[in-house]
């Protein structure tokens, strides 16, 4: 419809898109859809077999039903039918001979004033008055999200009551049918297979194929061709081989017989220097910034608006697609064609070159990052290192596999280590547990002979994660190594670090006295030093070993002393910890308005921030606020919406959030239960609140919580 619409005032409209994505056939369908608007005929003609820019107008001559004549040019046997009357002319396939067609497309508009065109390609014509329109890949099955399935620990604790059954198979498999990739391999693989059908055994591995076929009509199809003989699990797992997966049998043209072709056919339209960037951006294994894409594609010196022009062709070329995230672009190229264009780059023997600088950008990027937390800027770091997660593992195992690598410094599996070392207060917040836990083992492991320093900060981040997870054993061995270390280098700095990373392990196993005196050993040398991240980590934890002494007053005194520096200093990261941990105390001293309008700046802080975990634990905490109030179904949808996002960090709640949620939630479960006769009621709010996900959840909570702290909007509680 929207492309009916634009014809009545587009002469010429350009559909523009990926090989494959469905350009053509859109095309088509739109000439039926208008046929009858045009009397003076629909023509189609086809260029993509026209090599020969100089014979495009001998084609467009021959579709319209032209013979060229002795003394006329055939550019004017071709006006003379169309200015008979209104008349639509299909141009598919133009990116090859671009300006050729760009010249005969200008000419015959300024001359048949009752011609519209509409032209497939790759990139627009360049025509004045062109109205160009991206093709969208398919619409994508949402993802199944999550950072892993959680292993039981002494930091986790079951569900009070398991959920309420999902939705049923015929509801689930009916909601995916609705979803247009899904639909189009269902359809095509029974063009194959006459009873093929999309069930709940076979539903995950086809929305798997769709995401990572980035919702491609094409490649879909060629897909679906496969289910003659495999099952979609076993497609699904062949992916990361598509190109010799994905090929049709005949009936297609060679250009779309396989995918590889479909790819090849974009890529031998490019500059050298333009398939040299489009190699180069294939080590990014998601999207990347300005910055990061003129680091690896020319290196330190290469200049910024020379690689943006580049960027800028290839998108013109459907090759790199465009995101804004926050006030940045983000780029991206679909997954076919990132592995076609690192097949490339392994060719070309640039792979190891191309992800030693994708490494080498990252390593300087932490370093930025994890000095610019000691100062004023930690909310605009936090979230451009979320927003780098996929890059930093990949450049961390990257490092693995070079090792030492030539001998030069700082060598790449130093440079992997000091990645995940310096991102040690990233991790331990964020989520992503199992990915992140699993990346630091491997470099760790690999670097036992890496530098001393850059390995005990790396063992210290090692030793944060498995305490998250609950591993308290392997935290230990971890952070008494890097102690080792960093007292042997006399690093005083590290030294607090890792006395404070053992004094939480001691709080977590029940060893007050021991907690207490390695933080304060901590705290002592962070003020020494004047590390004002350190002293506030120091005294939040202090509070939190005396609040469970049963010392309130003096851990109120302690969180307070944190959001006083917080504030100071602009830690938004720690001012968000910092409020989370004064609210169960304010709750614990009877003050449920203060404890809510603590919770709503820890809510508001971390979400923004992207502290999933922390969010976890504010959501458990405003869960046993709400028991204590009576709210007991709030309490069971919160509680829901938390243990959802634990299963998705693939962390655990530690041991004094899960003795207050202990403490509390059974006893609001029975008193629902005895209100309304059984669990139903509960059992419903939970599995409600694990469907909100996490921005919904974050959402519904604060205005909770607004109403109980005697709150208006947001900028009222300083968020």
């Amino acid at each position: 419809a929207e492309l009916t619409s634009l014809l009545e005032d587009a002469r010429l409209l350009t559909l523009t898109g990926s090989g494959g994505c469905g350009k053509t056939r859109l095309a088509r369908e739109l000439a039926r859809r208008v046929m009858d608007r045009f009397p003076g005929g629909v023509w189609l003609a086809e260029l993509a077999p026209a090599d020969d820019p100089t014979r495009i107008a001998s084609v467009v001559a021959e579709a319209v039903g032209v013979r060229e004549q002795p003394n006329k040019r055939v550019e004017e046997s071709i006006r003379d039918r169309l200015t008979e009357s209104k008349t639509l002319l299909i141009l598919d396939n133009c990116e090859h001979v671009l300006e050729a067609t760009s010249d005969l497309s200008g000419a015959l508009l300024d001359d048949c004033k009752e011609l519209r065109i509409v032209a497939t390609s790759r990139e627009a014509l360049g025509v004045r008055g062109e109205h160009a329109w991206r093709v969208p890949s398919l619409e994508l099955p949402p993802s199944s999200g999550g950072g892993g399935t959680r292993t039981p620990a002494p930091g986790t604790m079951p569900r009070l009551t398991p959920h309420t059954p999902a939705p049923t198979v015929a509801e689930h498999v009916s909601s995916l049918m609705a979803c247009e990739s899904v639909a189009l391999f269902v359809d095509r693989a029974r063009e194959v297979r006459p009873n093929f059908e999309l069930t709940e055994a076979n539903a995950t591995a086809i929305a798997s194929i769709c995401r990572r076929l980035d919702g491609i009509p094409l490649a879909i199809e060629l897909a679906a061709a496969r289910a003659k003989m495999l099952s979609p699990d076993q497609i699904e797992q062949r992916l990361d081989d598509r190109f010799k997966l994905l090929r049709a049998g005949r009936g297609k043209a060679e250009r779309h017989q396989t995918l590889r072709a479909t790819v090849d056919w974009s890529y031998r339209m490019l500059t050298d220097e333009e398939k040299h960037a489009l190699r180069q951006l294939s080590v990014f294994p998601e999207r990347c910034t300005l910055d990061a894409a003129r680091f690896v594609i020319g290196g330190r010196d290469a200049d910024e608006f020379e690689v943006l022009d580049l960027l800028t062709h290839l998108s013109d070329k459907s090759l790199l697609l465009v995101n804004e995230d926050d006030d940045e672009a983000r780029y991206r190229l679909l997954e076919t064609v990132r592995q076609y264009a690192e097949e490339e780059l392994d060719r070309a023997e640039e792979m190891v070159a191309a992800r030693d600088r994708h490494l080498a950008f990252f390593h300087e990027m932490m370093q930025q990052a994890d000095e610019a937390m000691a100062f004023e800027s930690q909310g605009i770091w936090m979230r451009r290192v979320r927003a780098e997660l996929q890059n930093l593992l990949h450049a961390m195992m990257w490092g693995v596999t070079r090792g030492t690598g030539d001998g030069s410094e700082p060598s790449p599996i130093n440079q992997a280590l000091g990645i995940g070392g310096r991102a040690g207060w990233y991790w331990s917040t964020s989520g992503h547990y199992v990915a992140t836990r699993a990346a630091l083992d491997a470099v760790i492991k690999a670097g036992s002979h890496a530098s001393a320093d850059v390995r005990g900060n790396a063992l210290r981040a090692a030793a944060d994660l498995a305490m998250r997870q609950g591993d308290l054993r392997q935290a230990r061995v971890h952070a008494d190594e890097a102690l080792v270390i960093h007292r042997e280098l006399g690093d005083e700095g590290p030294i607090a670090r890792c006395l404070t990373t053992l004094g939480i392990i001691a709080h977590l196993e029940d060893d007050y006295e021991g907690a207490r005196d390695l933080l304060e050993q901590g705290l002592a040398i962070n003020r020494r030093v004047e590390d004002w991240r350190g002293v506030v980590a120091n005294l939040g934890n202090l509070g939190l070993v005396a609040r469970d002494q049963g010392s309130f007053d003096e851990a109120r005194t302690f969180q307070e002393e944190c959001i006083r520096i917080g504030q100071e200093r602009g830690y938004d990261r720690s001012l968000a910890v910092a409020w989370l941990n004064i609210a169960p105390v304010l709750r614990d001293l009877g003050d449920h308005a203060g404890a809510s309008a603590a919770l709503c700046e820890a809510i508001a802080r971390g979400s923004a921030l992207g502290m999933d975990h922390h969010t976890a634990e504010s959501l458990d905490e405003t869960a046993v606020l709400a028991a204590q109030l009576g709210e007991h179904e709030q309490a069971a949808r919160l509680l829901g919406a938390a243990e959802a996002l634990y299963e998705e960090t693939g962390g655990g709640r530690y041991i004094y959030v899960k003795r207050a949620v202990e403490a509390n939630l059974p006893a609001a479960q029975a008193a629902l239960r005895d209100a309304t006769g059984s669990d139903a009621a509960w059992d419903q709010a939970v599995f409600d609140g694990g469907q909100l996900g996490i921005q919904r959840a974050v959402e519904e909570t604060l205005g909770w919580l607004r109403t109980k702290s005697g709150t208006g909007p947001a900028e009222e509680t300083g968020t």
